[in-house]
């Protein structure tokens, strides 16, 4: 979950719950307790705001992938980066310390301490510079057999799906026994818990059925059902959108983010009656960079507090960087990533997200427009293969800059350091997120011409001015040159529609939240179920 576009979505939503003074409970293995929590404290939510009914025993097979890091690999790059950057600050402020000294005598003893402290420490760096380069070498055998080893791992896969009666390879049916066993445990523990409504936030539990409370499920999208050609190379494309089919045709009570999708996906194609729509609240990043501006003018400053602030966050990204950090941090580029000029989409990697689009328009606006701004990205690049191996075939490494799993802090110096938003995606369940995110600290945005963000920008005649047809490179390309060109008049003309937005605040979409909540509840009623 973390900070991706879900989970920032929750964290909101929680923390209107909490404001409207509303008991929230929420039930979760232990393993995903400290994602939780961690997201909730970048929300500033209080610790006593919700309770948790934490499942203590899940399969042995979670705790081995906890263990060695598989769900939390952010975590362990921080962690190491900051044991680093202990090092390094020690060693700054000893050096620090010693050129700020005016006594000779001191000075002599300090350089003598400092003499005696690197014999004493040597061999242990030597030890630690033996292990590291062992490790390096035993991670260059490992990888020189990755290719052999994949063709293994795909043959299996192609072999037990051909002869399973699920049409599923060994490995998506033993992961999704995995969740199914996970989810049967949860419901469980839920249904001896004593709520008024359990609100299920995905499609991808259809086990959540068995709740025996009144159960509201948001349903976003299934965009496998709108997007097949897209998704159907992806693994467990059929195994999880029958699961998503079977959480819609199990439920009764749903939410949405838009108009569009409650008429074409649950009115038209499942049936459903019992929705309502509910827009996104507005996410506001402003609070987590913002310096205060009376300080500025006290002080008669000829800067922005807030965007030196923003700017010097952004160098301290480096351990969210996975992919080409030695195109960066290579002193012969004199780089910093708070002086770059960038276009920014903060997304996961998803084909229907059409990053791959977004990178032949990028590398149009570079080459043959000769516009040279970085793009910077907030996924992981290799969950779709085509997006790495696209940045490689055209030497595009010192132009692309991928984050995975920023802050809200950082999430926020992004927006506001970046030139442009660009939002390519070709689905959404609601109006996305970036708009909001990249206004609320002064950046503005062109988007893709779908029909769930047309309704919108129509009504404030701003179609031709920021929507642009996703599937056309040329047609991207164009229209963040003129983005770019016209950022401060962009600005302008869509801060109606920002203004319009930013009042539906997290309060405001929580108090709808509970409006249609107890509308179930009461149709649950009446009707003898639920």
């Amino acid at each position: 979950m973390g900070q991706e576009g879900l989970g920032r979505y929750l964290g909101g939503l929680v923390k209107g719950f909490s404001e409207k003074g509303q008991e929230i409970l929420i039930v979760t293995p232990r393993w995903s307790l400290n994602t939780i929590t961690e997201l909730f404290r970048d929300f500033n939510i209080r610790d006593d705001a919700v309770k948790f009914a934490v499942l203590e025993r899940t399969p042995v097979f979670w705790g081995i992938l906890d263990f060695f890091g598989v769900l939390h690999k952010k975590e362990k790059r921080v962690k190491q980066y900051r044991i680093l950057r202990t090092g390094v600050d020690l060693a700054e402020k000893g050096v620090g310390y010693m050129v700020s000294l005016s006594n000779g005598f001191l000075f002599a003893l300090m350089c003598v301490l400092a003499v005696l402290a690197a014999c004493l420490l040597l061999p242990f760096a030597l030890l630690a510079a033996l292990l590291y380069g062992s490790a390096k070498l035993a991670k260059l055998l490992v990888k020189k057999q990755k290719i052999t080893l994949k063709k293994v791992y795909h043959k299996i896969q192609y072999i037990t799906q051909r002869i399973s009666g699920k049409g599923i390879g060994m490995d998506r049916y033993a992961y999704q026994r995995l969740v199914d066993a996970t989810v049967g445990a949860l419901v469980k523990k839920a249904n001896r818990q004593d709520v008024d409504v359990w609100f299920v936030p995905a499609l991808f539990w259809p086990g959540s059925s068995k709740l025996h409370q009144v159960r509201v499920i948001t349903a976003p999208d299934l965009v496998t059902e709108e997007f097949p050609y897209l998704c159907a190379g992806q693994p467990g494309f059929v195994s999880s959108t029958q699961t998503c089919r079977a959480t819609i045709q199990a439920g009764e009570y749903f939410v949405t983010y838009c108009e569009y999708l409650r008429d074409t996906l649950l009115h038209d194609h499942y049936g459903k009656e019992q929705v309502r729509v509910i827009e996104h609240p507005t996410n506001t990043l402003l609070s987590r960079i913002q310096i205060d501006p009376s300080i500025e003018k006290r002080l008669n400053a000829q800067i922005s507090f807030t965007d030196e602030f923003a700017r010097g966050k952004l160098d301290t990204l480096w351990p969210y960087m996975k992919y080409w950090k030695e195109y960066w941090q290579d002193l012969s580029v004199g780089c910093s990533l708070g002086e770059i000029k960038y276009i920014f989409y903060a997304s996961q990697a998803r084909p229907y997200k059409n990053i791959l689009n977004l990178l032949r328009a990028y590398r149009k606006l570079v080459t043959e427009r000769y516009i040279h701004v970085k793009l910077v990205l907030t996924c992981d690049l290799k969950m779709v293969p085509e997006l790495y191996e696209y940045i490689e075939q055209h030497g595009m490494q010192a132009d692309v800059i991928a984050f995975q799993g920023v802050d809200g802090q950082a999430l926020a110096a992004l927006y506001h350091c970046a030139e442009l938003v660009v939002n390519p995606t070709l689905y959404e369940g609601g109006f996305p997120f970036t708009f909001g995110e990249g206004m609320s600290v002064g950046t503005p945005s062109v988007m893709s011409d779908i029909p769930q963000v047309r309704s919108v920008v129509q009504k404030y005649g701003l179609e031709n001015v920021m929507l642009f047809d996703p599937n056309d490179p040329d047609a991207i390309a164009e229209k963040i040159g003129f983005g770019l060109a016209h950022k401060a008049e962009l600005y302008q003309q869509e801060l109606p529609m920002y203004r319009d937005m930013e009042s539906r605040t997290e309060e405001v979409v929580a108090q709808e939240y509970i409006e249609a909540f107890q509308c179930f509840i009461d149709h649950a009623k009446e009707h003898g179920h639920g």
